[in-house]
Parts: structure tokens; C-alpha cells; sequence
């Protein structure tokens, strides 16, 4: 096989027919014609060069081949008619032998980038949702010219089974009849030959197919840890004329076996994140693999192994960059979110087109671990059964689903080996409390995947705005808060936001992948997304591959196939009090024996505190109870973070993780000032040992008392007037602009409701302390740790900035337009002073120890001198506030 390749300069002309528009423009292929001035709105248009070829050039053989149009090619050589193509995603090739001729060749073609409303293919899918101008040629075109028999590609799937490695050529001949000839087949490893054969082979008219099967053991089996690829070449010889074929490609085992996946005979646990077709530099189109290894190898380096292609399929330079660095993928079919009911016989038809035109043109690469029909096609294709069939046919070795992101897996019928799960709870909510059951909640009998796991979104960086000014990735979103920042001049707020928004992130991303390890109906997880998409700050890494939250380092300590977990479905603990440590290990990689020593030590910082030791020793995969042991928390007066550190060491390896443990001593209501309060809020004071009066009808109350009350009863504030303070435990009939369902997370960075099936209210940015002399009182330093989830999660806020109140803020998250979104706040009313605290206090929020102790440490706050406020609000004011 000769290859020519037609890249470069071609002329373009926007027009819907061959004779149309005399309007001519250069436009580089492969690429997209929207790149060029002028052509940006265009939507089709004429391709067209003039090339040469020698007679010696010319063969029996010519064909052709179209690595990718967006979305609908006409082709035209020499004047004549050789094709259509409609498709988007597939490779596509014509048979020109009988039309292309010595010396000047004139290749024109049409393209159509338009997609109808009756055309499901690309709907919803990232290659019509992304803000890059996509039209065109997108992947090269070559001229390829063959001998009358002759090799044209080739599959290698491996069968640990029979311990063979296959290696399945197609052939194509244009003799008239069924001949004989040879093969000579050579495969080598970095130029040294590891095998050379020659075959006495069948050559069959038309398509054909050689078979060739060798020891398993003659291979290394490629894989992310260690991606070996082999040269092969493959001379087919009839008659006197050799025709050679030549590929790079890899043996590897990817197979979906009982509940787990197993990569070349050994389980897996599959370390993925979404990929959702983002180029920093502009559409990598027809480029080569070296543009793809920054990317990928940041992707390794932060311990992922597995790339979930979102709607698309990568550009062949990408699986040739993922086949060299070593990195699995799935590749999917472009569409999301169709309704049953859209298909019809047409497009269904171009669907299973597509998908057999994929398979057959990609199966050789070893980095596609599975093929996946679409995205989130959870009320099923039509066609569902049929995609996986033909998947079967043509590549009995891989898994399939026809679909990735299921709600339940009572969905997952026989079109699936394995299922991607959306947990109900979806993507963006933590496992723990109520939820901490989040991932073993379903089970289908088959490998289960988290599907689009961890969406948890951080501030935009505007200091990235130069740059972004600069790239595809747009900067809409990111100039707009740069210009609010400005306008309201908040760069101090913005930038605790900011920090303290990134460590919630990475407090989120560690809980969720760690609880995501702990269950038992997952072996694998698909993070969404590694970097920053469109526009959006959901990446683990922002648009430049960048470290954001995490290290490199950091992340792939919890992102492994083997790791050290915590089971616990508590971070807080009281302060001289055991504490109960179950520490567990989730292994994968291999079934063979892991033994060596545990460590498991309690830190007050650098300080070790306490430690507890055990021999271990682990066969086969899964979750294995490691530790169960006590800790006996310090005896202290004041709230202490400490660090759980475990340690594993064996033969050649080592393994740790870290947590953080967090201890509240029992606080106790202080006696400075009389207690008056309702019987709504009784239960505060339970087993508390300092007198309690009932606030019935109006009575003279002064400086001497706190009212704790949830409700403005009759006379209160009256009695605030005259001196007293009140504690004012709001909730959401309170204040007019109380924002409730916040969430312990930060938002997708669209204000305002979702239509996910959690109920948060995604507009919440962060946690952010004002320095404010009152917070002493209270164990907070900045940001949200799980010392202060039980009082966070799901509590109201006050907008202060759209109230227009002038109060003194303790403790407030921000929220998209930064806005204060107080929890804890203090004004001074009359001669009295008001704290207002909208933080979890239920009856039931009180179990938790950091509520408790919050709470309490708030009512004590309350009673002493360092309350006071030194803003004042009016009657007025007051009144125009509450929620009437």
C-alpha cells in the first residue's frame, strides 16, 4: 500500500452546488472553514485542490478515504460522481481506480455542516454543544493505492482463553477469482523482530479476511501501566507482486467478567474521568498524537487510566497518542438524552451505519477498552439489542453497553456487559449522613461504573482572563465576575471565595471517591470532568491541564487501583472519648497475595498521639477490613482537627492515606445571663444544667436576659429594646430574602434551581469567615470541613445584599453575584442586641456532636460581653427585613 496525503491549502467556496458561488477563500485541511474570516456563519460549502500523480504512482487498486467530515460530504474526482457520505463521526472511503488517471487530478467535494430536526445523529451531543466552530474536514484525506491483492487493515484481540493472540487482516483483491499466495509476517519491539513467518494463505476475490493466531506468551499484553506496542508487517505476495501493509498495535484482555472488569487476566478497577472534547488551543483537528500527550500524561500523572469519551469519538491522532502513553478509553456515538419516540427507520438506520463503520475502523487500536452507543440514552434506542449484536459481531472481544448512564440497574438488560450508573442522588450531592449509602444502592449482577461522578465546581480564576482572551475555551462567564469583582470592588472577597472554594472542592472530590471505594457494587468511576469544560469550573484541573485543588501527587493516592480507606460514617468525635477507626483496603491490580505491615497513627499536627500496628495479609480482589481498633481522643477544652494516618508496607510496595479527625469537647450553657425561651426551642437545653424560663405573654425582660427563640412571639422585640439580647434562630419565614437548600458544595456556576433530582439551590459559591473579633468564639477557619457539615448542609441563609441591612456578618457563604448569604449575624436594636443564626439546630441535627457544640458555643457567645454589635438597625429597617 502507497499512501498520499492531501493535507494543506485547499479552495473553499461557500455554495450548495459544485457551479455555485465564484466567491473563493484558502482554507487549511484538515480544520475548520469557520476558523477563516468570512466564513464563520457559513454552514456549507466547496472543497476543492488539484493534485498530480506519475504512472508508477498508479496502481490497481485506488481508494479514497475521508478521515472525518462534519457532517455530509458529496465527492466529485475528474468531473465524475464517486459518493455521498452522511455520518459525522465515521472514516468513509470511495473506490476511484476506475477514475483517476496519470498526471492532473481534480478533486472536488461539498460539504454540508447542517444537521435537520429529523436527524438525531449529534443531537445533544458535545460535537453541537461546545463553542468551537465546527465545520468540515476535520480528519485527513489521503489517496491510498493498492496491488491486486493486498492487506488493508488489521485487529488483534487476545484470547486468554485458549492463550492466542489473534491477528485478523482484511484483505481486499481485484482478482477475478479465488488465488493462492504468501504472507510474510514480521513483528518487532523497538526495531528488534520478536517473530517472522511466512504464510501459505487463501486469497479470496473482493474482501477477504487472514487469520493468524500465536502463543499468547510471545507478546508483553499491553496496558496503562505498561503500553507495549508492537510493529507489524505484512507482505502479501500473488503471482510475482507484493503489496505491504505496515501498523503499530498492541495485544491486550479488556473483558467484563462476573461483577468485575478484567484487564489481561488480572480484575481492574477502573479509574476514569470524562472527556468532553475541550481544546484550550482550538480544534486539534488531523493534528498529530504528540498534541494529545500533555493532556493525557497529566491524566496518568493525577492516576487515572480510563477516558470516557463524552458523545463523541476522539480524533485518530488521539487513539494513537492513547495507544503510545497508555490509556483506555470509551468512545461513544453522538447523541445524548433522545427520547424513544424521536427515532424513525432513516436515522436509525444512519445510527447503525455509523456504529459498524466506528468498530470496523478503530478496532485496532488497544487503548478502546469498550464501545459505549451514547450518552444517558436511559428510555433505551429502538435499537439497543441490534447495536450490541453487531459490536459482537465484529468485535467479540470488547464490552458493550448500549448506553452509558442509567438511573437504576434494573435498566440494564442484555444490550449491556457492564452499566455506567448515575447514583439517584445524582453527581454533585456527598455521600454522607442520610446519603451515606450513595453508591451501594443498586445492583445489576454485571460491572458496575459511577457514571459522571464528582461535580463539584470551584470560583472562576479571572486571573486566567489574558489567557482564555486568547484560546477556544471562551471567556463570557470569567469576565463577567471579573467585571463584577470590579464593580463592586470585593478582590478580598473574591479572593477568600476563590481559596476557600477550591479547598471544599478537594474536601468533596476525597470524601466522594473514597465512599465511591468503599462500596461493593462499583469497580470502577467515571470523574466528570478532568479539566474545566466551556465556560464552566467543574474540573478536577482548570482548561490548561493545570493543578487546581489537588497535586498530581495527592490525587493519586486515593485514585489507584489499590487504596486505603476509612470506613466511617462520622468525621467528629467528642473530645476525651473513644474513637472507633475501621480502616479497610480496596484492592485491585491483581488476585495475587498482598502482605506487609499496617500502620495506623493518630496526629495532633506533626505530633503522634497514638499508633496501632497489625501484620496483614490479602488474597484475591476487593474490599478487606484491614484495622478495626479504638482511639482515645484527647482530653481538650477547645474544638481540634487531628490527622489519621495509615500506612501499609509490603513486598516492594507501599500504600497510605490520610484523614482528618476532628473532636469537640462537651460544651455546657453558661449561667451569665437568664435564659428565657419557647417550647419550640426547649430541646437545646436538654440535660442542661441551668434554669430554663418559658417566654409565655409580654414581660418586662432586660440586660440581664437572652431570649433563644425561632419565632418573633408578641413583645419580644419590645423587650430587645429595652436591653435585652436574642438569639434568633431564623428559619426560612423569617427574613424576606432567606435562601434555602444550600448545599456543602459549590455550584455548577448556572444560578438558580436545577433540574437535577437532589434539591439544592446551586447558587452558593463557598464559606467564607469575615474577620470578625466574634468568630474566636466559634471553630471556624474559612472554609467548610466535615466538622461542620451537620451544620451547614441544607441551611438557610439570609441575603444581606439584596435585603439592604447593614449588619455585622460572622459567618456567610457568597453566592454567584457574591452576595453575603449570612448563617451567623449580629446588629444592635434599641438598648438590645440581636444574633441571628440560621444553622441547623433540629432536634435531630443536636445528635451530632458539631452541632451541638456549634450551637451551644453560639448561645454562650450570646450571653457574654464580647457580644456586641456595633451596627444598629431601626425599627424600620427591621420591619421592612422580616417576611410578613
Amino acid at each position: 500500500m502507497e499512501k498520499t496525503l492531501l493535507s494543506g491549502v485547499w479552495s473553499f467556496s461557500p455554495s450548495e452546488s459544485f457551479d455555485g458561488s465564484a466567491d473563493r477563500f484558502e482554507v487549511r485541511v484538515p480544520g475548520s472553514w469557520r476558523s477563516v474570516p468570512g466564513l464563520q456563519d457559513c454552514e456549507v460549502g466547496v472543497y476543492s485542490r488539484r493534485f498530480s500523480l506519475r504512472c508508477d504512482e498508479i496502481k490497481e487498486y485506488t481508494v479514497l478515504r475521508f478521515g472525518g467530515v462534519f457532517r455530509k460530504a458529496e465527492v466529485r474526482l475528474n468531473g465524475v460522481d464517486v459518493g455521498k457520505h452522511n455520518g459525522l463521526q465515521s472514516p468513509f472511503a470511495f473506490d476511484v481506480s476506475s477514475i483517476i488517471r496519470e498526471g492532473e487530478n481534480l478533486l472536488e467535494f461539498i460539504v454540508d455542516s447542517r444537521r435537520t430536526d429529523d436527524e438525531l445523529l449529534g443531537f445533544c451531543s458535545v460535537y453541537e454543544l461546545i463553542p468551537i466552530d465546527f465545520a468540515g474536514i476535520y480528519e485527513p484525506v489521503e489517496l491510498l493505492t493498492y496491488e491486486k491483492a493486498a492487506v488493508t487493515s488489521l485487529y488483534t484481540p487476545v484470547d486468554l482463553n485458549r492463550n492466542k493472540a489473534l491477528l485478523l487482516f482484511d484483505t481486499h483483491s481485484t482478482l477475478p477469482n479465488t488465488a493462492t499466495g504468501t504472507l510474510l509476517l514480521r513483528l518487532s519491539r523497538d526495531n528488534d523482530c520478536i517473530f517472522e513467518k511466512e504464510f501459505q494463505i487463501v486469497i479470496e476475490p473482493d474482501d477477504g479476511e487472514i487469520r493468524i493466531e500465536l502463543p499468547v506468551e510471545l507478546f508483553d499484553l499491553w496496558s496503562p501501566e505498561d503500553p507495549v506496542l508492537y510493529d507489524v508487517e505484512a507482505a502479501l505476495t500473488e503471482s510475482g507482486t507484493t503489496d505491504t501493509f505496515k501498523c503499530k498495535t498492541g495485544f491486550k484482555s479488556f473483558e467484563a467478567r462476573g461483577t468485575d472488569f478484567y484487564l489481561n487476566g488480572a480484575p481492574y478497577y477502573v479509574l476514569g474521568y470524562g472527556d468532553d472534547f475541550v481544546f484550550p488551543e482550538g480544534l486539534p483537528s488531523g493534528k498529530t498524537p504528540e498534541d494529545y500527550y500533555f493532556g493525557i500524561r497529566r491524566a496518568k500523572e493525577y492516576g487515572f487510566n480510563f477516558a470516557r469519551h463524552h458523545s463523541h469519538f476522539p480524533f485518530e491522532a488521539y487513539l494513537d497518542a492513547a495507544d503510545e502513553l497508555g490509556l483506555l478509553i470509551q468512545p461513544e456515538l453522538a447523541l445524548a438524552n433522545v427520547p424513544r419516540e424521536r427515532f424513525n427507520e432513516e436515522n436509525s438506520k444512519l445510527f447503525i451505519h455509523e456504529w459498524t463503520a466506528l468498530i470496523k475502523s478503530y478496532r485496532r487500536h488497544p487503548c478502546i477498552a469498550v464501545w459505549c452507543g451514547g450518552n444517558e440514552m436511559e428510555w433505551g434506542f429502538p435499537f439497543s439489542k441490534q447495536l450490541y449484536d453487531i459490536a459482537k459481531q465484529l468485535d467479540p472481544y470488547r464490552p458493550v453497553e448500549s448506553t452509558d448512564g442509567l438511573f437504576t440497574s434494573h435498566d440494564v438488560d442484555d444490550s449491556f456487559d457492564f452499566s455506567s450508573i448515575v447514583p439517584a442522588e445524582y453527581t454533585d450531592y456527598l455521600p454522607i449522613r442520610e446519603l451515606d449509602d450513595m453508591f451501594t444502592r443498586d445492583f445489576s449482577g454485571k460491572p458496575q461504573i459511577i457514571h459522571e461522578m464528582g461535580n463539584f465546581t470551584t470560583v472562576f480564576n479571572i486571573d486566567d482572563l489574558p489567557r482564555l482572551k486568547k484560546s477556544s475555551l471562551g471567556h463570557a462567564r470569567t469576565k463577567e465576575i471579573a467585571d463584577l469583582v470590579k464593580q463592586k470592588d470585593i478582590s478580598p472577597l473574591y479572593n477568600a471565595a476563590r481559596k476557600n472554594a477550591l479547598q471544599l472542592q478537594k474536601l468533596c472530590h476525597k470524601l466522594n471517591v473514597e465512599k465511591a471505594r468503599l462500596s461493593a457494587n462499583f469497580c470502577g468511576y467515571h470523574l466528570w470532568t478532568l479539566i474545566d469544560y466551556y465556560e464552566t469550573t467543574q474540573g478536577l484541573l482548570n482548561s490548561f491541564y493545570e493543578d487546581k485543588a489537588f497535586t498530581a501527587e495527592e490525587f493519586s493516592i486515593i485514585n489507584s487501583q489499590c487504596v486505603l480507606l476509612w470506613d466511617t460514617d462520622s468525621y467528629v468525635f467528642r473530645s476525651g472519648k473513644p474513637a472507633q477507626i475501621n480502616v479497610k483496603l480496596s484492592k485491585y491490580g491483581s488476585d495475587n497475595e498482598l502482605k506487609g505491615r499496617l500502620t495506623v497513627t493518630l496526629y495532633d499536627k506533626t505530633k503522634e498521639l497514638a499508633r496501632r500496628e497489625a501484620f496483614c495479609s490479602f488474597s484475591g480482589h476487593g474490599i478487606f477490613s484491614v484495622l478495626n481498633c479504638t482511639f482515645d481522643i484527647p482530653d481538650d477544652d477547645a474544638q481540634k482537627e487531628y490527622t489519621l494516618k495509615a500506612e501499609f508496607k509490603g513486598e516492594g510496595r507501599g500504600i497510605s492515606n490520610s484523614w482528618s479527625l476532628f473532636a469537640v469537647p462537651q460544651v455546657h450553657i453558661g449561667r451569665e445571663k437568664e435564659i428565657y425561651t419557647h417550647y419550640l426551642s426547649r430541646y437545646i437545653f436538654d440535660k442542661e444544667d441551668v434554669p430554663i424560663r418559658y417566654y409565655g405573654i409580654p414581660q418586662p425582660i432586660g440586660a440581664g436576659q437572652l431570649i433563644v427563640t425561632g419565632s418573633l412571639f408578641s413583645g419580644m422585640l419590645d423587650n430587645v429594646k429595652n436591653g435585652a439580647s436574642m438569639l434568633l434562630l431564623a428559619g426560612a419565614d423569617t427574613f424576606r430574602q432567606t435562601v434555602s437548600n444550600n448545599s456543602f458544595k459549590t455550584p455548577w456556576w448556572d444560578p438558580g434551581r436545577i433540574w437535577y433530582l437532589n434539591h439544592t439551590n446551586n447558587i452558593q459559591v463557598s464559606s467564607v469567615i469575615e474577620e470578625h473579633a466574634a468568630t474566636k468564639m466559634i471553630p471556624y477557619k474559612g472554609a467548610w470541613k466535615l466538622d461542620l457539615f451537620g451544620a451547614v448542609e441544607q441551611a438557610y441563609a439570609v441575603n444581606a445584599d439584596a435585603l439592604g441591612i447593614d449588619v455585622e456578618p460572622l459567618i456567610y457563604g457568597v453566592n454567584t453575584d457574591f452576595d453575603r448569604l449570612l448563617y451567623l449575624f449580629q446588629f444592635s436594636y434599641g438598648s438590645g442586641k440581636i444574633l441571628v443564626c440560621t444553622l441547623n439546630h433540629s432536634k435531630e441535627d443536636m445528635k451530632d456532636p458539631g452541632v451541638e457544640y456549634l450551637i451551644k458555643s453560639i448561645i454562650n457567645y450570646a450571653m457574654s460581653d464580647a457580644f456586641s454589635p456595633k451596627k444598629q438597625l431601626s425599627d424600620e429597617q427591621l420591619e421592612a427585613s422580616q417576611k410578613r
